[in-house]
């Protein structure tokens, strides 16, 4: 026998600023944009194979604050580790 340590991936997506803290398990919201053309759009709406609408994540860095949101946003890119229901 072997002893492993299981590693859950971390996702990187945008959240609204005033969601985030650091460490918190919180259920994800996506973020309602229609601007497929943002450079960040894909950390607003990510596949929900990264991480589905109201799935519990738990905030574990700020990576990188979004700035000029084109729909007004304040967001900041974050990595988040999916956590069991």
């Amino acid at each position: 026998m072997k002893l492993v340590e299981i590693i859950k991936p971390s996702v990187e997506v945008s959240m609204e600023n005033k969601d985030i803290f650091l460490g918190s398990i919180i259920k994800h919201n996506s973020i309602d944009c229609n601007k497929e053309d943002c450079k960040y759009y894909k950390y607003c709406v990510p596949s929900k194979l990264v991480v589905k609408n109201k799935e519990r994540v738990k905030v574990l860095k700020k990576v990188k604050r979004i700035k000029k949101c084109p729909i007004g946003k304040h967001l900041t890119i974050v990595k988040l580790e999916k956590k069991d229901n």
